[in-house]
């Protein structure tokens, strides 16, 4: 029984030194990616003067991505015309 009690106060050390390590990841992933963002929107500067127009065109990209990510596994994607901006009109 003691064996048992030790056993789980150990494996939840090991959940929590888990959690702090996934923790730290996110981190240094979401400083990474604020990077490149103003990296790309700084770079752009020069050409496209307005900043909402550069943060635009930042999201397109990341769009782009995410659909080549989704495109190539098994995962169904389906659009509404709110999505696509589609009207339809008589």
């Amino acid at each position: 029984m003691q064996g048992q009690i030790e056993q789980e106060q150990l494996n939840g050390q090991l959940l929590k030194i888990q959690h702090e390590h996934q923790k730290s990841e996110a981190q240094v992933s979401g400083a990474a990616e604020a990077e490149r963002v103003e990296a790309f929107v700084s770079k752009l500067e020069a050409t496209v003067p307005k900043l909402e127009d550069r943060i635009a065109m930042w999201q397109v990209l990341r769009k782009t991505d995410a659909l080549q990510v989704v495109s190539q596994g098994g995962a169904n994607l389906y659009y509404t015309p709110n999505d696509v901006d589609l009207s339809i009109k008589s």
